[in-house]
């Protein structure tokens, strides 16, 4: 729980808050656990002037993303440091995509929805998805710019790395299991996907983050 003077704001697991530049604060913790903090400095017109408290869906993915954060400030290379900083940006991306979620065109949500539903099959495609939701390859793509400053076909390949890194953290699967439950037809496909995502292979990421025993 956060407290600066009257105001109070408690979490839960896939809450995150936003606190105000310069101010004191006070944090109680009413369970044994550990939290993720970021100290960062924005330009003076992007400052929050209070607390703000968010929900997030995508907790597993936010997880992985600080893991891969946390392995590149321990690594002992500088240019590997300053590669990966896109972790630390992709962060702020889920945070502000938890807010904005909430924005979002109803007829878009659709076509995330089919997406998240229909994500390990490898045919998946703009077509599919526009008909699944009765407009236009155009208008699709445009929904996915206008709204998300993203291709659909860049949105479908982060939510399948973002899938394959739970699946390598979390289960016992095979690489070429993990490949094909996220829609990839071509295992070194994947691993090329993947390393271009992280800088790791799938085995050396899981290496360093598996939680299943």
């Amino acid at each position: 729980m956060y407290t600066h003077g009257s105001k109070k704001i408690t979490l839960s697991e896939n809450n995150v808050v936003f606190i105000p530049k310069g101010i004191s604060y006070d944090v109680v913790c009413k369970r044994p656990g550990a939290f993720a903090h970021i100290n960062f400095q924005t330009a003076n017109h992007l400052n929050v002037s209070e607390f703000v408290c968010t929900e997030l869906k995508n907790i597993d993915s936010l997880q992985i993303e600080f893991k891969i954060m946390n392995n590149v400030f321990s690594a002992d290379s500088a240019q590997k440091k300053c590669e990966n900083l896109s972790s630390l940006y992709k962060i702020f991306s889920m945070l502000i995509s938890a807010q904005n979620l909430k924005k979002t065109p109803p007829i878009l949500n659709g076509a995330l929805t089919y997406i998240d539903n229909n994500i390990t099959s490898s045919a998946l495609s703009n077509t599919q998805i526009a008909q699944s939701i009765g407009i236009s390859e155009v208008y699709l793509r445009k929904l996915f710019s206008n709204n998300l400053s993203t291709t659909v076909n860049q949105y479908i390949q982060n939510k399948r790395i973002e899938k394959s890194m739970i699946l390598l953290t979390k289960t016992s699967m095979t690489v070429t299991e993990i490949a094909e439950n996220c829609g990839y037809a071509n295992i070194y496909y994947f691993c090329r996907s993947f390393k271009t995502k992280t800088g790791m292979t799938p085995t050396e990421f899981r290496n360093r983050n598996k939680t299943y025993l």
